[in-house]
């Protein structure tokens, strides 16, 4: 049973989902509106798809109100697309799992937001393969202010940064010499920013559980559609993380304990 302060801490836990999933739609509409008029393929759905005009301010910040006139296009009267309310929908449940999970504090509230910047940075990179910088260094800054508030594991915060990035960084010059392009600046920047907030343990598990999400997934959609498909790498290395944030840290030292005992058992042996 949930007790009272549960009750409150799901009630806060909304508003601040909606808040700040309705800042961040109103975001994707500033940033791309003038592109996606301007280039048919940066397709992002930030405008209404019948006649190209931007929604209300209202049905950004609010998409699940599903009335005429709050979540319709000014101009046709199309409603908002349904990607913003999955988005919303997706902020609301998980900023209630971290909250319960995690506890209501100053780290679990930045750790919210970078749930909501990481649901954005993947509905956009899935649309037009793009990773928008301006939320990699929004990640950045809510991971300079958890390692500040976790200042005891702030090594594990700055190798965080570069144990991931810089191995894709290096995958990234290595396929440029052979004349290939196997890794986009965006993904590497986002491990980089996201490093410093889940730390080295925390980075490390996400770059693993998002690629082995990206390589199942990714292989049934082609199956199912039988196409090929350009491989949006950031909705996965998002999935990853978020993973992280609940199970990361237990995730990585369940495994070294594994890797520990086994070496015990050599020894015995």
């Amino acid at each position: 049973m949930f007790s009272g302060d549960d009750i409150l801490s799901c009630i806060l836990a909304i508003i601040m989902s909606v808040i700040a999933s309705g800042v961040s739609n109103l975001v994707i509409c500033f940033l791309y509106s003038k592109e996606e008029k301007e280039d048919e393929e940066k397709n992002i759905h930030a405008l209404c798809q019948s006649c190209k005009n931007e929604y209300s301010k209202v049905a950004y910040l609010f998409p699940f109100l599903r009335k005429k006139k709050v979540s319709s296009c000014p101009n046709c009267g199309s409603m908002i697309s349904n990607q913003f309310i999955v988005m919303q929908l997706l902020n609301i449940i998980l900023y209630i799992a971290t909250i319960l999970y995690l506890g209501l504090n100053l780290e679990t509230v930045l750790l919210c937001l970078f749930i909501t910047a990481l649901i954005t940075i993947s509905m956009v990179d899935f649309r037009i393969y793009e990773i928008p910088d301006s939320y990699n260094l929004f990640i950045l800054i809510l991971g300079i202010f958890i390692s500040i508030i976790d200042r005891n594991e702030i090594v594990s915060h700055l190798i965080g940064m570069v144990v991931i990035s810089g191995f894709l960084f290096l995958v990234a010059l290595i396929s440029v010499f052979m004349g290939r392009e196997a890794m986009g600046g965006g993904d590497i920047k986002l491990m980089f920013a996201s490093g410093l907030v889940l730390g080295v343990k925390g980075i490390v598990v996400a770059f693993i559980v998002g690629c082995i999400a990206g390589s199942v997934i990714h292989l049934v959609r082609m199956l199912v559609t039988k196409a090929d498909h350009q491989l949006s790498f950031g909705p996965y290395l998002a999935m990853g993380m978020v993973y992280s944030v609940f199970f990361g840290e237990r995730t990585c030292n369940w495994y070294l304990n594994i890797i520990s005992a086994y070496g015990r058992l050599r020894n015995i042996m």
